[in-house]
């Protein structure tokens, strides 16, 4: 028989924290990112390669990982990710800025493979979400096995419902 693995919740460790940071532009979500300690930095954007950022990602020991690295291949992303959580390094943060680019990206590539490929897109609605879909869940399911703060920074974008604006949220896996 089995020994049972559970602990005393005191010697519980606690994980640390995933978060999802979303608002319109030039709000400071790049900027308050770039804050945590350790930051190993995927630049889905190429925006934050300007001095003052590189600078501030310098001055606290950062990495970066811009478009011309692979920042906008979800393929890469993910290799880089199950990097981080399998070998060994002192990055305490991972910020991917933005993933709604990044999600984007990988939904107009496959839109755009579809419709070289000569499908109908009405008959197979969604079916150009399936592979940005399946590479977030593997993300997430590698972000928690990483021993790192991890940042997902969006863009916001309008709620609807009923065919009315009811508010903003993320633009990104609504999962």
């Amino acid at each position: 028989m089995a020994a049972l693995k559970a602990k005393h919740p005191k010697k519980a460790e606690p994980k640390k924290p995933k978060i999802l940071i979303s608002g319109s532009p030039g709000v400071g979500k790049t900027w308050g990112a770039l804050d945590f300690p350790g930051v190993y930095y995927i630049d889905c954007e190429g925006g934050a390669s300007l001095d003052h950022y590189t600078d501030k990602l310098e001055a606290s020991g950062g990495m970066y990982l811009g478009p011309a690295d692979g920042a906008n291949d979800m393929q890469v992303v993910l290799g880089e990710v199950k990097a981080l959580a399998t070998t060994k390094h002192s990055y305490r943060t991972l910020v991917i800025d933005s993933y709604s680019k990044l999600y984007n990206s990988a939904i107009a590539i496959e839109y755009d493979r579809l419709e070289k490929s000569g499908r109908e897109m009405d008959k197979t609605f969604g079916a150009e979400k399936k592979p940005a879909i399946a590479k977030t869940k593997q993300m997430v399911t590698w972000f928690d096995k990483l021993d790192m703060n991890v940042i997902l920074i969006c863009h916001q974008k309008d709620l609807w419902k009923g065919g009315e604006m009811v508010g903003v949220t993320y633009d990104g896996w609504d999962k």
